[in-house]
């Protein structure tokens, strides 16, 4: 009998025991919630970051991230000088050290603001971009320096006032253009570095024993079967001619600007708002109202006079090609700038094949014409090309407005 009451007590001991052990381990709940909260629990090896977790039906929490930081984002194109509203912006998480120190970190921060430059789509937006209103686009430095890309610099480049070398004015501030340049390459004197051939004097004794010089002659000298002493061989022609080298050099360069910069420096002011007139429709071509109806009517379009004749234009290129374009207008360099598809602006670079004479014989089977019997007459001795005063006169231009805006 007795020994049943020991192991009686002794269960009971054993069963407080764990009862106790479980309060203990389980909190008690000294920590002060109650038996409705879910209960959480530790990241291994993570002291003091506490994931909740969930009960069924409950909404999942969201991921930890880590390694990021929030920073305010446009969620479309903003133009230079629109104000931001909350649909344009948004916060999303950037990798810690990748986004700019300048960043905004809460929508409510941009939302009202002017944009001072053009922010591109799901780039972050720095305090530089933004303005309080529309007087203070312009407030510091001038408005091109903010259409610079960051490792760009901008340069001033000459045009031709033909309009030949630059799509006929057809550039346009935002337009990327290609470089092409034309070199003439002559053979000169290594040491000398002047234009061969040199001139060849000839030394000899003379008589009494002194020396003698010929005077100098143009040419080389050359052994020969007759003369022991040889003989000189010069040109036919006054100097030697040139050899033609066309090449694309610099490539998706930015048009800035076209003609002269404003004194102040602003390409950008705020504009008042004025009441939109009502569409009136241009004038068709000319053409007999007689035959408004037939459909083989033939429309006569009269070119229009333009005053827009710019001789100078800014662009943004890398420095290195700054300083291409720089020794190219001081080395006289004829210079063509070639407009780029705006689906391919930013493309990667493709390499070109230099144009020389022999290129364009070999490339386009040119073949020598033959000596004949016959000719024609007048006698072609020159490449016939488009008279330039004919251009002019046909686009409205006198010679003089040219002359003028050239000089």
């Amino acid at each position: 009998m007795r020994g049943r009451v020991l192991i009686l007590v002794g269960l009971i001991i054993v069963l407080g025991v764990v009862l106790a052990a479980v309060l203990l381990l389980g909190g008690g709940g000294d920590d002060g919630t109650d038996e409705t909260t879910p209960e959480a629990n530790t990241t291994p090896g993570t002291p003091g970051v506490v994931i909740p977790t969930t009960r069924p039906g409950d909404t999942p929490a969201p991921p930890v991230q880590e390694n990021v930081e929030f920073v305010v984002i446009a969620l479309q194109d903003l133009p230079r000088g629109i104000e931001i509203t909350d649909a344009m912006v948004d916060v999303r998480a950037w990798p810690i050290g990748s986004a700019p120190t300048t960043s905004f970190v809460a929508v409510e921060q941009v939302i009202g603001k002017i944009t001072r430059t053009d922010i591109p789509r799901e780039s972050p937006i720095v305090q530089a971009q933004l303005v309080e209103s529309l007087a203070d686009v312009a407030g510091e430095g001038s408005d091109l320096a903010t259409q610079i890309e960051p490792g760009q610099v901008a340069m001033a480049v000459p045009l031709d006032a033909t309009g030949l070398g630059q799509v006929a004015y057809g550039f346009q501030p935002g337009d990327r253009i290609d470089v092409i340049m034309s070199f003439l390459f002559i053979d000169v004197d290594e040491e000398f570095q002047t234009r061969l051939p040199n001139q060849i004097t000839i030394v000899t004794r003379l008589e009494d024993g002194s020396i003698g010089f010929t005077d100098g002659r143009i040419g080389r000298a050359e052994p020969s079967p007759i003369f022991p002493e040889g003989v000189v061989i010069g040109p036919s022609e006054p100097v030697q001619r040139p050899r033609l080298v066309t090449q694309r050099t610099i490539q998706d360069a930015t048009v800035l600007h076209v003609g002269w910069l404003p004194e102040d420096g602003k390409l950008f002011e705020a504009e008042e708002a004025t009441p939109t007139a009502p569409a009136v429709l241009a004038p068709p071509p000319t053409a007999d109202p007689n035959q408004a109806n037939n459909a083989n009517t033939v429309l006569t379009v009269v070119p229009t006079e333009t005053s827009f004749i710019p001789v100078i234009m800014v662009v943004a290129v890398p420095p290195q090609d700054a300083i291409v374009l720089t020794w190219a207008v001081d080395a006289g360099i004829p210079i063509t700038y070639v407009l780029r598809s705006a689906q391919d602006q930013g493309a990667a670079s493709t390499l070109t094949e230099s144009v020389t004479l022999e290129y364009m014989i070999n490339t386009y089977n040119v073949r020598q014409a033959e000596n004949l019997p016959f000719a024609i007459e007048p006698a072609v001795t020159d490449i016939r090309r488009l008279d330039l005063s004919s251009l002019r006169t046909f686009s409205g231009l006198s010679d003089p407005a040219v002359q003028q805006v050239t000089e």
